[in-house]
């Protein structure tokens, strides 16, 4: 008997002036809005978790399942998407999902995701259902084979299915088996790409599953849909099955085949299991604990040794407004987070932190386990092929500039094992609680790069998802719903890779442009950016930052303190002047609250010069937040002095016809001011002058300024004799800085130059 074997499923979350007649705003309708879409601007649609149940009364909460049972059918619908499951075909005949705008039916007429192997349905049974999870058992018979798949359909929007098909006599046969999902054609008529289409040996990810990030209109991307396989080494017929891809006129299916060559008959006892995965993922631009926040990434090794920041410098991020700190690698004393460095320095510094204001979260990763000083003897057997998958490059100053430095030279743990799996999970729920953190900060947010052997049956070739999403699962449920989770993706991040737990993503460091398909917009969670590597300035720390900052809703993530010389050693929070201005103004709202809106989203404005660029924030409370920025072109270069008018959609937004109005301006934090001006009226906002690369910010209010406001302008009022203190202590640890790093050039490892190429010798990631 053949087998193939897998993990069984678990066993059964003050008043002002009028504007003068002579001052409102000149917008007419007809002006040109700057948006870069076509589609209808009509009335905002219901949104996604209010419209899947008619018969919805209460708030839901942010993920969930709606299931009705009818005769012949489940409707089960989540926030962003929508599944018709038949119990007498035993499968998903629909799925639409929800595109910010409007719902997409997006599989292919007729063609279930999964085995097409046709058996008639014998019996579709639901055995377990929460607000969050529902499983299903579909059994199959017929004289020839026997099929059981186990269904698991989670709110946050994946299916997974584990299937057994096995025969029942002898003889039986199989004709041209595959496993995969049709898409509707029309989805590929549109700006579309599908990840892992052409295999190459440089992107090992390649056999793994299939992702395509594609758009249901003119935006440049609105949803992605990916479709994995687990055993990726044996098909039906015991060799690795062939991937495709093929166009059927109406649809495109994408998938493995499972048997190939003549269809021998098969043998009755015959058995073979596999598991596959379907995530569908949405543009999500609900109130997030993520968007707008003011995250510092601390990476310690100071001049001074502290492997947490000082009292100085908690008091300096907290005078720009850092709201969540990360306490990155080099604080732990290895990649596999067991302990930190400094366990009293780390509870002080974050309880100091906690009363600053600041969220706390430290550096964890799904499955990489330390090398040095050894491997623990009972996990040295449970790794997968994808060995040394990191190292610390101690013959260079990249990673890290001590030339001894090795602690995180690394490997892969297969999940699969209990073992392993325990004591990943464990060591970073350890931390959290002993330090009292308020997340995680997920590095590695993938499945393990290497295939592992299947510890059941020793058979190799296991691409595990499963576990991965089920630890990403447990971890969620350990810290709640005010607990945070952010997600740092690779190079080839996908949907799937940020479907399960996460509050933000981080799409790897291989960014070199900041469009949405590259930030993962269409994955859910809130898109976060790291601006802190040193070859990509243009792109990361300069005035077009900031403009793309706004356009696309992204929330920069400042590293501080030394690693190595890939990232930029600094010890000055405020380094990124431009940035700690834009602070000011998502710290002047509360963000967190808010709804967000921008050229994605449904339309809520006009503006009369599309060189500016916008983003808006609203609350329940019919509070706004608008950012600016003049992103120049030829009609700047035109114009002697530029301004422009804007019109707010007061009925799209849900707003009174007059609105108090605050503008934020200064570029940078010294400079940043707030000034109440005339009142908006019927939604016209006149911006009387913004110059090239600058950004403002204006919050609107029916009566009273948001408390966030408020209490920024108390703390403005007295940054300049903070500052003036704050200096002397900032320019001594620039100074020790300064020596340090000269100290670190005469070093054995030191290069003034050292290749991208040297620097990925030996390695399987960057």
């Amino acid at each position: 008997m053949s087998t193939v074997s897998l993990a069984k499923p678990p066993p059964s979350e003050t008043t002002v002036t009028p504007i003068s007649e002579s001052r409102k705003p000149r917008f007419e309708k007809g002006a040109r809005a700057s948006r870069p879409h076509s589609y209808d601007a009509g009335k905002m649609p219901t949104p996604a978790y209010m419209a899947t149940s008619e018969n919805a009364s209460a708030p839901k909460p942010r993920f969930f399942l709606d299931v009705h049972e009818e005769d012949g059918y489940l409707r089960i619908a989540g926030r962003h998407f929508r599944l018709l499951f038949g119990k007498h075909s035993g499968g998903i005949e629909r799925l639409e999902m929800f595109n910010g705008l409007s719902w997409h039916s997006v599989l292919a007429d007729g063609k279930a995701p999964g085995l097409n192997l046709t058996v008639p349905v014998v019996e579709t049974r639901v055995t377990h259902k929460t607000n969050e999870q529902l499983r299903l058992t579909v059994t199959q018979q017929d004289d020839d084979w026997r099929v059981e798949t186990n269904y698991e359909i989670y709110a946050r929007g994946y299916v997974v299915a584990t299937f057994r098909m096995s025969t029942r006599k002898d003889g039986a046969r199989a004709q041209s088996l595959t496993v995969g999902v049709g898409i509707k054609e029309s989805i590929f008529s549109r700006p579309h790409r599908i990840i892992n289409e052409a295999p190459t040996p440089e992107m090992r990810q390649i056999v793994r599953g299939f992702s395509v990030n594609f758009t249901t209109d003119d935006r440049p991307v609105t949803n992605s849909l990916d479709f994995l396989l687990e055993s990726v080494a044996l098909n039906a017929n015991g060799k690795p099955p062939l991937r495709y891809v093929e166009n059927k006129g109406t649809s495109r299916e994408l998938g493995w085949k499972l048997t190939t060559g003549w269809p021998y008959p098969f043998p009755e006892g015959y058995v073979y299991e596999n598991r596959w995965c379907l995530s569908f993922t949405a543009l999500d631009q609900s109130p997030s604990p993520i968007r707008g926040q003011r995250i510092y990434q601390w990476f310690g090794n100071t001049a001074d040794n502290f492997a947490v920041p000082t009292e100085e410098e908690l008091l300096e991020m907290a005078e720009y407004g850092c709201s969540i700190l990360v306490f990155h690698m080099p604080v732990l004393t290895g990649i596999d987070f067991q302990e930190v460095r400094d366990p009293e320095g780390m509870l002080h510094c974050v309880q100091r932190a906690h009363s600053l204001g600041m969220k706390v979260l430290f550096y964890v990763q799904p499955y990489l386990i330390h090398r040095f000083p050894s491997i623990p003897e009972n996990l040295r057997d449970k790794r997968t092929e994808c060995l040394n998958v990191w190292h610390a490059m101690n013959s260079s100053q990249v990673a890290n500039y001590d030339p001894n430095f090795t602690e995180y030279d690394c490997d892969e743990l297969n999940l699969r094992h209990p073992e392993a799996f325990q004591y990943i999970r464990d060591a970073a729920l350890y931390c959290y609680k002993k330090y009292h953190f308020d997340g995680l900060y997920v590095d590695f947010a993938w499945p393990a790069q290497g295939l592992a052997v299947n510890p059941e049956n020793n058979q190799p070739g296991l691409f595990n998802f499963y576990d991965y999403l089920k630890l990403l699962r447990e971890w969620r449920t350990a810290l709640g719903p005010e607990g945070l989770m952010i997600g740092h993706g690779g190079g080839f991040l996908v949907g799937s890779d940020m479907v399960e737990g996460f509050d933000a993503c981080l799409t790897g460091e291989a960014q070199r442009v900041i469009i949405p398909d590259s930030l993962g917009v269409q994955y859910g969670p809130v898109p976060t950016l790291w601006i802190i590597q040193r070859n990509k300035r243009d792109i990361f720390r300069s005035p077009l930052t900031i403009e793309n900052l706004i356009r696309e809703g992204v929330t920069p993530q400042v590293g501080i303190a030394v690693c190595g010389k890939a990232i930029i050693a600094t010890v000055d929070p405020g380094y990124f002047p431009e940035l700690m201005a834009l602070w000011q103004m998502w710290r002047a709202f509360p963000v967190e609250e808010a709804t967000f809106y921008n050229y994605l989203s449904a339309p809520v404005l006009s503006i009369d010069n599309e060189e500016i660029v916008w983003s808006l924030y609203k609350t329940e409370e019919g509070e706004i937040l608008l950012l600016i920025a003049n992103a120049g072109g030829p009609r700047l270069n035109d114009s002697p002095s530029i301004g422009a008018n804007i019109t707010l959609d007061l009925e799209a937004l849900g707003l009174p016809d007059t609105l108090r109005c605050w503008r934020m301006r200064g570029n940078t934090y010294d400079t940043f001011r707030i000034t109440e001006m005339e009142a908006v009226r019927a939604g016209c906002l006149s911006i009387y002058e913004i110059d090239l690369h600058e950004f403002q910010g204006y919050i609107l209010a029916p009566k009273n300024p948001p408390e966030t406001l408020v209490k920024l302008q108390k703390h403005l009022a007295g940054r300049g004799e903070r500052l003036k203190a704050q200096l002397p202590a900032k320019i001594k640890r620039l100074e020790k800085l300064d020596y340090q790093l000269d100290s670190f050039a005469k070093l054995p490892n030191a290069h003034t130059f050292f290749s991208y190429t040297e620097f990925m010798a030996g390695r399987v990631a960057e």
